[in-house]
């Protein structure tokens, strides 16, 4: 069973390597470093069961770029980060992350998170829960809809939205349309890309 490590932090990665060897009978880090295109080019060699990643790379990539690139690819990604912000978790979690538990809490929680997003659940620390169910917009976007407005709002075309999710990119346009027609009810106007942004935002989204 592979798994790929992603963590900028010498210490850290060290500890959550270490840990996986030692706690998860049968495991292999396939690899473990802090280069997003190199952990990329191991897929070429094999889809690990799970990618355990951090958010901040230090390179300028965004937390949802980071996961889309990795999710895009069929990997299983459980975030271990230091960002803890609600707008964040959010975001990488409709970005593909099936799990997500903060520095903060005990590495303890590694082997649980892990065996929960192996087994084809999604995990949440207690502290990343506690400031999602503080964020709860009062209207519902589908999965799809909330996917969809997070790459759309990061910056990619229609077409690329469409390629990411797997659809055509007039089935991207339609989920798009749907959030603009559920923030019109609302009584949110959001005619532009930046509109859609500024509302992403407001709602904790992205």
């Amino acid at each position: 069973m592979d798994i790929l490590i992603l963590e900028d932090h010498p210490i850290v990665l060290d500890a959550i390597k270490r840990r996986i060897e030692i706690e998860l009978v049968g495991s292999h880090i396939s690899y473990a470093g802090d280069s997003l295109p190199e952990a990329l080019l191991s897929l070429n060699h094999s889809i690990p069961a799970c990618a355990v990643v951090d958010l901040d790379l230090g390179d300028g990539r965004t937390p949802v770029e980071i996961v889309s690139q990795l999710s895009s690819r069929g990997v299983p990604i459980l975030v271990m980060s230091a960002l803890g912000e609600a707008s964040i978790v959010k975001s990488v979690l409709s970005a593909g992350a099936r799990g997500y538990f903060t520095k903060t809490a005990a590495l303890d929680q590694l082997l649980t998170a892990l065996q929960t997003v192996l087994a084809g659940g999604t995990y949440l620390s207690p502290q990343v829960a506690g400031v999602l169910s503080a964020q709860e917009p009062n209207f519902k976007f589908s999965d799809r809809e909330k996917t969809a407005l997070v790459l759309y709002t990061s910056g990619l075309t229609m077409d690329d939205v469409g390629k990411r999710m797997g659809v055509a990119t007039s089935t991207a346009s339609e989920y798009i349309d749907r959030v603009r027609a559920k923030l019109r009810a609302e009584g949110k106007t959001a005619k532009t890309k930046i509109d859609l942004l500024r509302l992403a935002q407001e709602y904790g989204l992205v």
